[in-house]
This record gives C-alpha cells, structure tokens and sequence, in this order.
C-alpha cells in the first residue's frame, strides 16, 4: 500500500511540477503573459512533458524495482540513469562481440594490419619497419617475441614525455603494474585507453544486468575500491594502476556525483589512503543500507578482507551506525572526518538489528545483514581460489560470471597456453606472463580461465611445478588433518632463497639440494592449540609428489629434497599485505598474494614469523 503511495506521490508531484516549471519559466524568464499557442510556450510545455515523462517513469520503478531506502527522487534518477547508460552501451558491445566472434579470424587480421598502420611512423615501427608485414604469418615470423626488457628504454622516454615513441597515441599517464610477483612495470596509457577502460567496465556491469536480471534495480552496491598513492613521472605525467584509474577536472567530480547515487560509500572516503581505515569506513557504510544488492571487489581477496574486518571490528561498526559518526579513534585528517561524517545519521533501529545478526555468528552473514543481496564478485580464479573457497564455505555463496577478455584462435580446449599480447598502445609480441586454459569455445572464440603467473613456478631443478598443482596438494593435506583445521593463506619459496642462518632455524637436509618451502597461516576452529606432527606436515611432499610428475622425478633421483612445511603466526599475511604496498609500487586494489616469493626481503620476513 505505501508502495502504490509513494507512486501516486511520485505521478502528482510530477505533473505539478512540470505545469508549475512552465509558469516558472514564463514569468520570470518571458516576463509576460503568453497565450497557450506562442512558440515560447510550446517549447517550454514539451520541457514540461519531458520533465513529467522521466519523474513519472522514476516513479513506476519506485513500484516495479527493490529501491535503495536512502534514494530521494534525484539520486535515484542518476542512478536509474547509470543502469540505462550500462545497458545501452554494453548491449552495442555485446553485438559487436557476438558479430566479431563469429568471425574471430578475420577480426584478428584486420585488427593487427590496423594496428601496424596507426604505429608505422613511430620509433619503435620505424625501427622494426612495420609496412613490411603484411601479414599475421609475417608478423610472426620477423618480429621477435617480447619482455619488458624491450621497451624498457622506450618506456622510459615515454615517462619523460616524449611522445610518438611506442604509439601515434598521446600518451597523458603511466600506468604501474603492482610488483608484488616480481619487480614492478610501467606502462603508457593514452585517453584512448582510458575510454576503453571505461567501457570494459560498463559492459561488465551490463553483463551482470543481463545474466541475473535480479540486481536490475535501484539497490546500491557496495564496491570495494581504494585510492593509489599519487605520484607524477619525470615529465610530469600522473603515474597509478589501470585500476585506480578517475577522469580529472568536471568529469572527475560529474563521474563521482553519479557514483555517490550508486555505491553505498561517498567518494569522500576515498581521501583515506590509509587501506584498513578505508575498508573500515566501506564496511560501515555498506552496513548500513539494508538493501545492498551487489557486492564487486576486483579480487575475490578484497571481498574476504572486506568480510573478514567486519567481522572482527563489528561491536564498533554498530556504535558508528548507532551514533552517527565515525569511531574518534580512527586516524582520518579532520577536515576528511567531517566530509565523511556528514553522510551519516544515527540510526539505532539498524544498529540493534546487526548487532542480532552478528551476535548468532558469520556462518552465512551477507544474507543476514543484507536480505536483498544479489550478487558477489570479484575475480576467484588462479591465486585467488583460496579466498573463493573461505568466502564460500563461511560468509557467502560466490557467483562466478566468466566474460571473455582475449581473442584467440585454433586452441584446444582444456590446453594450457601462455598470453602472446600486441595491442596498439605500444606491446608487439609481448608475452604478458599469464598462463591461461582454454574452457570452451564461444562462437569461433575460446572462452578462457586464468590459471597462474609464468614467473610463479617452483623451479629449482628445472622441473617446473605449477601453482595448479601446489595448490591441489595442499587442498588433499588439509583434507588429511584433523577437522577444524582450515586454510587463512599460503605462499611459496625456493631454499636458495633462504636465510637459514639469520632464522636461527635448524633444517635437516643434505647441503646444496634444493627444496621448495611451504608457509601456512591456518585457522583453528576448535580454539585449541594448534599442533601438527612431522608426519603430518611431510603430507604435503607426499601430496605433491602426486600431482607434480616432474617433480616427482626429481625426488625418486634425490636431486630435490622433501619439501618443508612452516606454520606462522596469525595476522601474517595481512602484515606481508601492508609491508608490500609500503615498499613496492603495489597499491591495495592491485595487491595479490604472489604464491611463489622472489623478494628476498619478503622471504626474510615470512622466516621472521614462522612459529
């Protein structure tokens, strides 16, 4: 019944307010009296209708759609907008998808010529004279396969300002890779770039809108996103990860207007660059609204950090919400603290309903805190599978929405291939280091799953085992020991890494053969104290010789030593987080667990903390 009220409220106040904008108009702007057929009053009665169509639209979804309770009728406007500008461009994609995969080939071909044509008159096509190859099969066959090392030099140019470099493109930023797997990378970008950019994103949203019509609707959601730390390039061009990418000037503020109407958390608290208070305060404001009905992390780890701090800071996320301002003690420049609190009122009602929930335990919490919830994501697939598994057997189940992000052709599927990337930004060949695996085929396109990072192998007899199979072993150890036992996080490290003498620790094995080290940070569920035998720990080398045949090879001829299992101490790995993103270029959208560690001093630190 309120409902239909509110609809009805909605019709009336639209028709009045439109018969009343005419009359506005006439009389202060004309400043006269017009009759109902002048030109003028015309003009300004199709306004009016206009005006009256689009309110009263607003309102029918009002009555038709689950609503945010915290939209006014011009928040939901934008935000009825967004939706509409994500379908319109994503559905011309998707047709263009459709179209382009049914002839994945011949888009190939026509997308490389155009490619070698916009960047001949570079210095980089100059150099490798790009008219040349006339063909894919030319191309292949006369330029070399790529690293970053090949355009180190250029790039570095690039960062200067030197322009027409590696593309014909302007090139206005430079994008950071995170350097948490290896040393970090950087990239030019140009406002072409930023344009596909947002356009990926858009048609992702869409994607979610098509396939589950459910989170089609006025809910906000709760996106996860984090500030990087500024920082500007020799010549002067802003440098930052693709993911913290934000248009500057009147679209920057116009984009964040919008997205306030959307997301549950106000681009204000994207001025906390301090990563445990921002998750903090994008807790606090999704608990708040009732009626979330998206949850989007860009890693499946962001979504576990995002559940895993409202679980241990609960008791003061409910005073904030029942208060109306944010906790005194949390570290936030005063002039931060007051835009922020500004977006909060006390709400009692909704704090002592959380304070329920949370009080029964996190067994299942998003869809009793939010009701209405739709949908999670975030990408689960490679490193990025543990935290899948914890956030679907404790908080949530996980929906996994497969988009298909590269064209490929002629792959088998079920085959493993390493990415092999040219792109008209200024990469020829480069072979980006992600090992991927063919799914299935979509049209004449295969639809692909990200396994792992090339430079994530254990390799230290030129055996080669993969994350894919650590990974595996560990899952058939843990389901070996005793119950109440589980996973918080893992990584990997070779012994010629080690820093034995300085761990003070004592390691039995034969001097100068190699092994792999295998850190742990388990849970225990019974709250006791958690101990495992020897016998227990040596599971792993036995799981893994299992899955790894090379390596396997290598232990039966004794040229690889049994690999060595450490316990460390709770809250690790979130101190490996924070001790990555203080001294790499990594920020917290980017950060990844690296499950093979090649930073020495990273290595040192998980040895610093093993129980």
């Amino acid at each position: 019944m309120s409902r239909l009220l509110t609809v009805g409220r909605g019709v009336v106040y639209s028709l009045c307010s439109g018969v009343t904008l005419v009359h506005l108009l006439v009389h202060y702007v004309v400043g006269r009296e017009l009759s109902l057929m002048t030109p003028v009053y015309i003009f300004l009665s199709g306004v009016a209708a206009i005006f009256t169509v689009v309110f009263g639209i607003l309102a029918l979804s009002f009555a038709k759609e689950r609503t945010c309770l915290s939209h006014d009728y011009i928040s939901a406007f934008w935000h009825y907008l967004f939706i509409q500008c994500n379908n319109v461009i994503g559905k011309r994609v998707r047709q263009q998808f459709e179209s382009d995969t049914q002839k994945c080939g011949q888009v190939q071909e026509e997308l490389l010529r155009y490619i070698l044509r916009h960047n001949a008159d570079t210095e980089y096509g100059r150099k490798f004279d790009f008219p040349r190859f006339r063909t894919t099969e030319d191309f292949r066959r006369m330029h070399p396969l790529t690293r970053y090392e090949s355009y180190k030099n250029y790039i570095d140019r690039a960062a200067m300002g030197v322009q027409n470099v590696l593309t014909t493109n302007k090139i206005v930023r430079i994008l950071l890779t995170s350097g948490t797997t290896g040393s970090g990378s950087m990239f030019p970008a140009s406002t072409k770039y930023f344009r596909h950019y947002i356009i990926l994103a858009m048609t992702a949203i869409s994607e979610i809108y098509r396939l589950m019509p459910q989170t089609k609707n006025l809910q906000k959601m709760l996106w996860i996103k984090f500030d990087s730390k500024p920082r500007v390039s020799e010549g002067g061009l802003p440098m930052g990860p693709a993911s913290g990418l934000r248009p500057g000037s009147v679209w920057g503020l116009v984009l964040n207007k919008i997205m306030d109407c959307v997301e549950t958390s106000p681009s204000s608290i994207l001025k906390v660059t301090n990563e445990p208070q921002c998750m903090y305060l994008h807790c606090l404001f999704g608990l708040k609204d009732r009626t979330v009905g998206i949850i989007n992390g860009m890693f499946a780890q962001s979504v576990y950090s995002l559940f895993a701090t409202i679980e241990t800071k609960w008791p003061q996320l409910v005073i904030d919400i029942e208060n109306g301002y944010i906790d005194p003690k949390l570290e936030i420049l005063p002039q931060v603290r007051e835009e922020i609190n500004k977006q909060l009122q006390p709400d009692p009602e909704r704090a002592k309903e959380l304070k329920t929930e949370f009080q029964k335990g996190f067994r299942g919490i998003s869809r009793r805190v939010w009701p209405y919830l739709n949908y999670i994501g975030g990408i689960n697939t490679g490193s990025m599978k543990p935290y899948a598994k914890k956030i679907n057997e404790h908080y949530a189940p996980v929906t996994k929405l497969n988009l298909i992000p590269y064209w490929l052709m002629n792959y088998e599927v079920g085959a493993e291939y390493e990415i092999v990337l040219t792109n008209e930004h200024g990469l020829y060949r480069y072979r980006f280091g992600d090992v991927i695996k063919v799914a299935h085929y979509h049209n004449n396109c295969p639809a692909i799953e990200f396994m792992y990072r090339r430079g994530q192998l254990l390799d230290v007899h030129s055996e080669k085992t993969s994350e894919v199979a650590v990974y595996g072993a560990l899952q058939d150890t843990l389901s070996q020991w005793s119950a109440g036992i589980s996973l918080v996080d893992y990584t990997c490290a070779e012994s010629v890494m080690l820093n034995l003498s300085a761990s003070g620790m004592d390691i039995q094995c034969e001097p100068g053969i190699p092994y792999y080290v295998l850190f742990l940070e388990l849970e225990n569920q019974d709250q006791g104290r958690l101990e495992l035998s020897e016998y227990e720990l040596s599971m792993f080398d036995q799981n893994l010789r299992r899955r790894a045949f090379a390596y396997n090879s290598f232990r039966l001829k004794g040229s690889i030593a049994p690999a060595r299992v450490y316990l460390v101490k709770s809250g690790t790995f979130d101190a490996l987080q924070k001790y990555l993103v203080d001294n790499t270029t990594a920020t917290f959208n980017q950060y990844k667990v690296a499950r093979v560690l090649k930073r020495k001093t990273a290595i040192d630190f998980m040895m610093n903390n093993v129980l």
